[in-house]
Formats: C-alpha cells, structure tokens, sequence
C-alpha cells in the first residue's frame, strides 16, 4: 500500500527545491531549511505547537540564582542534614538543580495541573481556559521542558510518579514515552479519588485519576509496599492446633495454570494414601510437598491437599499493592489534613492525602532523596517526614513551588484596597465590561508596583500555605503558636529563586555568582555552610580566616574551594589533610565561558 503522507510530503520538498533554485539570497535559504526541517519532523507519537515561556525568554538573557530567607531556616534535628523549599518558577529550580542533583535524584513525585481548562494551568501569569485554542499545545511545551530536566536528575535507579487525570493522561504518556523510553514505563496505577464521584452532565460518574510510574533505566528496584488485607481475608485465619505456631488459614496446593513435568504427579501421603494429580497439576514438586508433611503443614483431609498459611509468619499484615489503588484516603482527606495543619480552610484546592505520596516514596525505598517539583500545599514534604518517622527511613525531600495568588485572593485583595470594583455575579450583563476593566487594571505600572510588596506577596502559596504547613509538622507548632501534634524533627532550609544578568557591563560575572555559590554547596549537600564544621573558601583572605587559625581549623569536617586561588605547597598540605573538595565547575563553569571568564 503506498504512503500517501509519504508522497504528498515528497511533493512539496521537490517543490521546495524548484523554490531554492529560484530564490538564491539569505534571508530565502534560512526560511526554506526551515520548512524542510518541518516536513521532516517525526510523523509519529505527540506532534504539537512549541510555546516559549515568559521564563524561556529570562533565561535568554539571565542566570537563574538562589538567595536563602535566612529567617524561616529550621533547625530541629541534630543529624544536620537538611530539607529544602525553593520559591520560584520551577524551571528556575530545575536549570540549577540539574547543576547540584544530576543523577542523584531517587524519587520524584509531581502533581502538574491538570489542564481542565478551569482556572487550573497557568501560563505566562494568565490561566488558561477550555477556549484557548492551544490549551492542550501550551501544556505540553511546559510539561516537556521540565520532564526532560527531570529524566537528568534522577538516579540511575531512579523512579518518577505524576499524578494525573482523564484531560492530559493521554498525552502525558506519550510525552513519557518519548522523554524516557516506553520500555521504562512500569505501570499506570488508578487511584480512587472519590468513592462517591463526580457527575458530569452526559458523562458518567467520575471516581478515579491515575499515578504514571516510569524509570530512568532497567536497573530500578520496587520495595515491596503492601495494603491492609479485607476484612474477609483476615478471618480466614481462624484455625489454631494449640501447638504454639498460632492461627492459620488453609491455601490449596492445585496449581492454578501451566502444569510442568515436575508439578504433575500423584502424590502419596505419609499414611500412603495416593492423592490424585489435579488437572493442572500441583504447585510444588514432590519433595517440597513432603518436607511440608513432615513438618505438620500440610491438611490431609477432604478431597484436596491444603497448606497451613499461619498468620505469625506473614512478611506483612497485609497483601502487596496492585494497581488498584482503592484501599487509600480519598481527596476530602487531603483538604482536612491541610486544614488541620495549618487551621484555614479553601486556602488550596484538591491537595492529595499524605498517604498517597507516602506509598509512591515508600516503593523508592528509605535512604533516598525525593524531588516534587509542583509541590503546592506541601504534602510531598509531609509524606516524606511520616514515613521516616514510620519505618526509621532517612529520606530527605527537595520540594519546589511558586508563590502563585490565585485569581480568587488577587481579586479579593484589590477590592479591599480600592483599586478595582467587587465583580458581579457570574453570567450578568456587567461580567465582560468588568474583566476587561480588570484586565486593563492588571496591565497597569500601579498593579505590577502591588504584586511587589510583601504585603501582597505574603498571599501567595509558598509564603501562606506551603512553608506554614512544613513549619507545622516538622515543630509540631501552628504558625499561630497552637499545638498541631507531636513533631517530626528535621532541618530546613528555604531558597528563593532570583536572576543574574548573563553579560554584566560594570563587574565580573564570577564575582556575582560567588555570592550565590554557598547555597549551591548547601542544597548539592543537604547541608549548611556555617564556616566551622562546614567552610567555603572564596579568596585567600577566607584561607587566612578559616584555615589558618587553628582554633577553626580544628573543627572543619568538610572544606570546598575555589579553583581560581593559587595556593603554596605547605598550605596545600594542610587543605589535603582535611580532603578538601573544589567547588564543581558545573555550577556555573558554562555561563563563564560565554563571556570568556
């Protein structure tokens, strides 16, 4: 059958040809290379309009940067390992995680909006709604542009989790797809949101939303996880000898499909009474189904070969995970967990419950480190705490989120102070003329000056939902000042996403970016550069400061330095003696060179 795609393709690149003959100058030749490159773009899997970003056009001409807020660091653990908040644009938080964390990333958990078209997906500071004609188009170019970041950052073991619905699954499977390999998907796990579910008009009744799991090679390892055993299940164990091994449930030996040659046979019981071989066979050789007899296990009653399971010998309580995610918290669980955490309710929308992400990070095992890069009301970051509290885990979370104010609160916020009018009721005749008021308004110099002070900023998410709810559990202390419940010790600290020029014309590039290289060190580290156990060394006059007073000296664990100083031979012996580490040149060894420093 021929190609008809193929052929029609192949027209118009002839004709492109006829064109390059007649049209011979630059400007002609750049467009016609570009159209080729159209025509031969792949013609299967996810095909879309590529969208820049506000950030995309930032980062042409900036350096994304962390600055820590020194005043919400938390110290509440003696092991000095810590967690991390970074505020900003997550593509900010991942261009320079890329830089600390490659391949050094065990789990990531995300819940990306999920593009309903309902006030949920912004893009470039507007929301985006169903009649935005590229609504599907802008959220793949942002998904695709982080998920790539994401494959970098893992570890070779490493396992991504996204949480997602019925409007994008398709898509986002098949930008997984391509981003990591459709032989490293693992499973599409279903998890019931909402048992009583939501009604849509000519639609079915919506219970469920799905969880993507993939790998970053074929070498991933799943921890076992297990869910509690029904009801029903439990009182089959109902059946004590009184011989001090306990209760037991009886599981027949028939072998449910595929009979080998060494599973179908007759078997004969010690008293020599010959049990016939069931259809498919047994489930285990013969030997092994003496070795049970002798061991008083084996039922040689009714008219088939049972085995005693006994309770006290389970590896768990329960039966290991599917993909049916039934036996969880639904999601009005989420909002009374972040309403109990920090005392306020509607203050963010769907937040999932602890426990689901508890399960994801728990199939990624207990020493790892966990990146939620959409980390909105913060649950990742309490999911990681609860485990480790459970299971004695040293995980450490990474959790990255703006400080979005939703419409809802900037509305609100104007009209208590007078710059715009109260909106009328939705679907009046007055509803148009006052969004293209508030349009008008949100364009102004007086808007942009608003969204700048603290007062305003202090609405956003990260400032009024994500770092109080982290704060709570970590003291156990609500931020106003009651008592929330027994603390989950940890350190935090919290970084806040901010810009360097690329090409400064009155200073040196590197000299800005040694400003910012202590919080590099400390995120890479899950430590605090406090120049005594931990010490950066920028210039020589640090050397002199840290290493050669011997009262300091005395205390560095851990020493990094900056590969521009030039040191003699007894001061590099004693910088050895304390196996000093130079700062990575991956920090920002590329932006240097493009300006020759």
């Amino acid at each position: 059958m021929p190609n008809l795609s193929q052929i029609k393709r192949q027209r118009m690149l002839d004709f492109l040809e006829t064109l390059r003959k007649e049209h011979t100058d630059d400007e002609s030749i750049r467009a016609f290379t570009e159209i080729e490159n159209h025509l031969r773009d792949k013609k299967y899997g996810l095909v879309w309009e590529e969208h820049s970003e506000r950030v995309d056009e930032m980062l042409e001409e900036n350096i994304p940067i962390f600055t820590e807020d020194a005043d919400k660091k938390i110290t509440a653990a003696a092991d000095g390992v810590y967690n991390f908040i970074l505020e900003g644009d997550n593509l900010q938080s991942l261009y320079l995680l890329e830089k600390t964390h490659k391949g050094l990333i065990d789990v990531i958990y995300i819940d990306p909006p999920y593009n309903r078209g309902k006030d949920d997906f912004v893009y470039d500071d507007d929301f985006i709604d169903r009649n935005d004609t590229f609504r599907h188009s802008k959220w793949i170019s942002f998904m695709t542009k982080r998920l790539a970041i994401a494959r970098e950052l893992l570890s070779e073991k490493g396992l991504i989790f996204i949480s997602i619905d019925d409007n994008e699954v398709a898509s986002l499977k098949m930008i997984m797809d391509e981003i990591f390999g459709e032989n490293l998907f693992i499973n599409m796990f279903v998890w019931q949101r909402n048992s009583s579910g939501k009604t849509e008009k000519d639609k079915f009744t919506i219970n469920t939303e799905y969880l993507l799991l993939y790998a970053r090679s074929d070498k991933f390892v799943l921890n076992s996880v297990y869910k509690p055993l029904a009801d029903s299940s439990v009182k089959m164990y109902n059946k004590d000898d009184k011989d001090g091994r306990g209760k037991y449930a009886t599981v027949s030996l028939q072998k449910p499909r595929d009979p080998g040659p060494e599973t179908t046979y007759d078997y004969v019981d010690n008293t020599g009474k010959v049990w016939p071989c069931p259809p498919k066979g047994w489930r285990m050789t013969y030997a092994k189904i003496k070795a049970l007899e002798d061991d008083g296990r084996l039922v040689l009653t009714g008219k088939s070969l049972r085995v005693k399971d006994y309770w006290n010998e389970r590896e768990s309580e329960g039966k290991r995970i599917d993909t049916l995610w039934n036996d969880l918290p639904e999601n009005n669980v989420g909002s009374a967990e972040l309403e109990k955490a920090i005392g306020l309710q509607d203050v963010f929308n769907n937040p999932k419950p602890v426990d689901l992400i508890r399960r994801c990070i728990e199939i990624g095992g207990k020493n790892i480190t966990v990146l939620d890069f959409f980390a909105g009301s913060g649950t990742t970051a309490q999911a990681v705490l609860a485990s480790n509290a459970k299971d004695g885990g040293n995980r450490t979370f990474i959790i990255c989120t703006n400080n979005e104010v939703s419409e809802k609160k900037q509305i609100a916020h104007f009209v208590e102070k007078g710059h715009i009018e109260a909106p009328p009721r939705k679907g009046t005749k007055k509803e148009p003329e006052w969004k293209e008021k508030w349009a008008a308004f949100k364009a102004t110099q007086e808007y942009a000056d608003a969204i700048a002070t603290e007062e305003y900023q202090s609405l956003g998410i990260c400032h009024s939902v994500t770092y109080p709810r982290v704060s709570t559990v970590i003291t156990g202390i609500r931020t106003d000042g009651s008592q929330y419940s027994d603390e989950l010790p940890a350190n935090l600290k919290y970084f806040k996403c901010d810009w360097t020029p690329r090409k400064p014309e009155e200073y040196l590039l590197s000299n800005a970016l040694c400003l910012h290289i202590r919080e590099m060190i400390e995120l890479q580290n899950g430590t605090e550069v406090d120049n005594r156990k931990n010490v950066l060394l920028l210039n020589k006059a640090d050397f002199r400061k840290y290493v050669m007073d011997e009262a300091v000296y005395a205390q560095i664990e851990n020493i990094w330095v900056n590969q521009n100083i030039f040191f003699n031979s007894a001061e590099m012996e004693k910088l050895n003696a304390l196996g000093f580490k130079y700062i990575p040149r991956e920090f920002f060894g590329q932006e240097l060179r493009e300006v020759a420093e």
